[in-house]
């Protein structure tokens, strides 16, 4: 039974930790950048909720829901894809061992495990991984080593082709 409140089947364990609204979020590691985000919502999870789809990888024990609010209103998607600081839309920059950037990424919503800094981004994605390669996907899966993943009808321009 779930408890008092909550829909049928949810359990404490399924909620997020940690909550806010008009997220900017930068963290390092010994002075070098890790993640920068930007986000109209941040939710922090235990653990990633069964309705993520996401299997976590060794040593990810938590994960980061970013993207609109709970109560948000559902909004139509415009003509043409959004840019990155559009309001309503997330924005992770992922950067590599050394500091530099691996990749940049604008979506409707996205889950960042924490430990790996595997990003999974959904709903419009625009991004921008490696030396200049841009990619526009439904669903990416990118990766602060550089490795990206993109499904559902994507496009990508890389870097250098002629």
């Amino acid at each position: 039974m779930a408890p008092p409140g909550l829909p049928a089947g949810t359990t404490l364990e399924d909620l997020p930790e940690a909550e806010t609204w008009d997220a900017r979020l930068r963290t390092s590691d010994d002075g070098r950048p890790l993640v920068e985000v930007d986000a109209p919502y941040l939710a922090r999870f235990r653990r990633a909720p069964a309705s993520a789809g996401l299997a976590l990888t060794a040593g990810d024990s938590s994960a980061v829901f970013l993207g609109p609010p709970p109560d948000a209103p559902a909004r139509s998607a415009p003509a043409s894809p959004a840019r990155a600081a559009a309001p309503g839309r997330v924005s992770v920059r992922l950067f590599d061992a050394t500091g530099a950037p691996a990749a940049t990424v604008a979506a409707d919503r996205a889950w960042l495990q924490q430990a790996s800094g595997r990003l999974v981004a959904e709903g419009r994605v625009e991004a921008t991984v490696g030396s200049g390669g841009r990619v526009a996907a439904p669903r990416l899966t990118a990766t602060r080593d550089g490795a990206f993943t993109a499904s559902g009808g994507a496009t990508a321009t890389l870097a250098g082709a002629r």
